[in-house]
C-alpha cells in the first residue's frame, strides 16, 4: 500500500541514492570483517633459539573461529629481533593448528619469510630490525584455528624481543 516502508533483509543496509531521492535497501557486498582477534602482551622478555629449523617460538597462541568454511583469514603480525651477530640471521612464519589437528606453516610457498633469513645485508654489523608480515590464509573450517609465531636461525644465537610481537587476526567474509 502507498506510504508502507519495507523493513529489508537481514544483512541489508539503506543506500542513498543521490539528493532528493529515497534510500533504498542494498545487499552488503562481500569482504566485511567478522571475528577479530588481537594477541595480548606478552610479559617475557627476550627468547634466545640455535635451532635451523622453525620452532615454536614460544609466544601467546592467538585463536579465532570462522563463522564460513568460505572465510578467509588476514594474519598480521609484527616484532623486534636481533640476529645475534655478523652473518647470521632470523627466520619467521606464522603456524595454525585447526581444532587440534597439529601445527603447520601457512605460508607453505614461501611467500614472505619460510626459508628466507633476515640477514645483517653483509654490512659486517650486527642487525636488529622490526618486521611487520601479513598473509590471507584459508582454512576451510568453522573450526577453531590456532596461530602461534615460529622461527628459526641462520647461524649461532638469534633473539625475539617477545614484548614486542603482536598478532592480529581478521576474519574476511566471503
Amino acid at each position: 500500500p502507498e506510504g508502507q516502508k519495507s523493513l529489508g533483509n537481514i544483512g541489508d543496509f539503506l543506500k542513498t541514492q543521490g539528493t532528493g531521492a529515497n534510500p533504498v535497501w542494498a545487499t552488503a557486498a562481500s569482504g566485511k570483517i567478522g571475528a577479530v582477534s588481537i594477541s595480548p602482551n606478552i610479559t617475557t622478555a627476550a627468547a634466545a633459539t640455535t635451532s635451523t629449523t622453525h620452532v615454536d617460538s614460544g609466544t601467546t597462541v592467538i585463536s579465532l573461529t570462522p563463522s564460513a568454511t568460505t572465510s578467509k583469514i588476514w594474519v598480521a603480525y609484527t616484532f623486534h629481533f636481533d640476529a645475534g651477530g655478523n652473518g647470521q640471521g632470523v627466520s619467521t612464519a606464522i603456524y595454525a593448528d585447526i581444532d587440534g589437528a597439529g601445527y603447520a606453516s601457512i605460508d607453505s610457498g614461501g611467500q614472505f619469510s619460510t626459508g628466507s633469513y633476515y640477514n645483517n645485508m653483509g654490512n659486517g654489523t650486527r642487525l636488529r630490525n622490526w618486521v611487520s608480515l601479513n598473509s590471507l590464509y584459508s582454512p576451510s573450517t568453522t573450526s577453531i584455528v590456532n596461530f602461534k609465531l615460529y622461527w628459526a636461525a641462520k647461524s649461532g644465537t638469534s633473539y625475539l624481543d617477545m614484548k614486542t610481537v603482536k598478532i592480529v587476526l581478521l576474519e574476511i567474509l566471503a
